[in-house]
């Protein structure tokens, strides 16, 4: 199997184990209300906002946003994702549009975005080098990045026994090669990646967060970065 085969392979699996996680999902952390707001600190207050959202799975931090009266796309790799996202945001009468999209080579807008966010996605890209570096076109002289991402625990997850659990192990198990970060990304990584794709300034906001919004208090980060 070639080069693009198999990253085409990993694509899809990743796309199908998603879109049947869009039926059961239940993000505990998604829940936490302070995301947006930190999200939205780099930006220092400006309104409104164009911004792109990469994968935006059920539209959380996209339709959050939204809500603060920015405008918002949202891009996502499975196609329940975006149908789930596009549905929330029809309910709360907002104008989000959601896009089928790989991160990694996304819909071109250029020098459209005050800022792209990012939460949760990085560990999941085969080349999240590539995705960083192609998002740099998409956003306005001055723009900003902002990401999220962190170490997850496998130990303690993959243990479970559960249907969401088996599901993802059964979908990974032929693709975890593939993904330079599977087990997640320290903040030195997400710094380096982000030095690597040209960004600079790069600052943290995690510390604001008032408690650790994740379930297993696994270390995370928030950055900002400038082009």
């Amino acid at each position: 199997m070639n080069i693009f085969k198999s990253q085409e392979k990993t694509s899809e699996k990743i796309a199908s184990y998603w879109s049947w996680r869009s039926k059961v999902y239940d993000n505990a952390c998604s829940k936490h209300h302070q995301w947006h707001d930190i999200f939205l600190t780099p930006f220092k207050g400006k309104q409104p906002l164009d911004l792109l959202d990469m994968g935006s799975g059920t539209g959380f931090l996209a339709i959050g946003f939204a809500q603060k009266g920015h405008k918002v796309i949202g891009i996502d790799l499975s196609p329940e994702m975006v149908s789930f996202a596009k549905n929330e945001a029809k309910k709360q009468n907002l104008s989000v549009e959601f896009f089928l999209g790989n991160a990694e080579e996304p819909p071109y807008f250029p020098n459209l975005f005050d800022g792209i966010t990012c939460r949760n996605l990085l560990w999941t890209l085969p080349n999240p080098l590539q995705a960083l570096t192609s998002w740099k076109k998409l956003l306005k002289p001055h723009g900003q990045l902002v990401i999220a991402d962190g170490l997850w625990e496998p130990r303690l997850y993959l243990a479970k026994e559960e249907p969401v659990t088996m599901k993802f192990k059964e979908a990974y198990s032929e693709i975890r090669e593939q993904l330079p970060f599977f087990l997640g990304l320290s903040v030195e990584n997400g710094i380096s990646l982000l030095k690597q794709a040209g960004f600079s300034q790069i600052k943290r906001y995690d510390h604001l967060f008032s408690e650790n919004p994740y379930e297993y208090k696994n270390k995370f980060f928030v950055l900002s970065a400038k082009i």
